[in-house]
């Protein structure tokens, strides 16, 4: 498959349940925790929670506003969740960003690089100050997704690995 008609196969994907592990490394500090990921088009649901459900958060997320709730703390807003989760947890996650990039796309509107394997899978993508690492994908319904993502920041990386996707 080309890398244009896998772009529109993926584009076409706008709701999806992921379950997986995420980990987290700042200068400071190093997590790793589970992550259930619902996206309803532009509406979604993120719950982080460590192991035994220790330490969660469940972000609830649509268009200009952005609800996280933290065990035994009111829930807190805001537009957007750049804005909220360093203030709240002292890293960042592009939330809006993995919208495009947890599917192998690149933001089609912000300057990329992008490297492919045989298959026209993004193999590395650089855009919006990150490093995206593709390290493996699954097959789901016939269609190649992304399941270990690497990703890097100045002072920051992320390590996505899905072991359920449901489109």
């Amino acid at each position: 498959m080309s890398w244009p008609a896998r772009q529109t196969e993926l584009s076409q994907i706008k709701s999806w349940t992921i379950k997986g592990a995420i980990a987290i490394q700042t200068e400071k500090q190093a997590e790793t925790a589970y992550i259930n990921w619902s996206q309803n088009e532009q509406n979604y649901q993120m719950h982080i929670f460590g192991p035994l459900g220790i330490a969660s958060v469940t972000i609830d997320g649509k268009p200009g506003k952005i609800i996280m709730a933290l065990p035994n703390q009111a829930p807190v807003e805001a537009k957007t969740p750049e804005n909220l989760l360093p203030k709240e947890l002292g890293w960042t996650l592009p939330v809006s960003n993995l919208f495009f990039w947890i599917r192998g796309l690149p933001i089609s509107s912000k300057p990329a690089i992008k490297k492919f394997d045989a298959y026209h899978h993004l193999t590395q993508l650089k855009q919006s100050g990150w490093t995206i690492q593709y390290l493996r994908y699954t097959g789901v319904k016939n269609t190649d997704l992304p399941s270990k993502i690497f990703l890097t920041y100045p002072n920051l990386s992320l390590r996505i690995i899905v072991s359920q996707w449901q489109i």
